[in-house]
């Protein structure tokens, strides 16, 4: 592995930068799964909004032929939307969301993704907003001691 040094003129920007360095090299696996419960919140909060909204990423959910919010029948879909629904993956991390039917049938995924029939109302992403939330939070994290 390569490293590379820079050097910064400012001896404030050399103390912020090494002062994150070492956060990094400090982070251990309790801090990890601390961190993973912050974007948790976070995740979980962006997703419960879109059932409020009724909207995806690209905007509004079809509409349904009968009177009541889309997708929010019985509630399953939301209560499954949970803060502990987080896992690492290869590049990052994952949310997601498990609800079956009672004969097995994965309709949080066949809604979310317009699978199996079903018309895709996408409620398992993260807003811009919410991202920069994040973004802010996760620098916040890296600087604490």
């Amino acid at each position: 592995m390569a490293n590379i040094d820079i050097n910064w003129k400012s001896k404030n920007a050399t103390r912020f930068f090494k002062g994150i360095a070492k956060n990094v090299k400090g982070i251990t696996e309790q801090k990890s799964k601390d961190y993973m419960k912050l974007l948790a919140i976070n995740a979980t909060a962006d997703v419960l909004q879109h059932f409020q909204d009724e909207r995806g990423p690209s905007g509004a959910w079809r509409a349904i032929r009968r009177q009541g919010k889309i997708l929010n029948d019985s509630s399953n879909l939301k209560q499954h939307v949970q803060p502990g629904h987080i896992r690492k993956i290869k590049n990052g991390w994952a949310i997601f969301n498990n609800a079956v039917a009672d004969n097995g049938f994965p309709y949080a995924v066949a809604h979310d993704e317009g699978k199996h029939g079903q018309k895709q109302r996408q409620f398992m992403w993260l807003s811009s907003r919410r991202m920069k939330k994040i973004e802010k939070e996760t620098v916040q994290f890296m600087l604490m001691k």
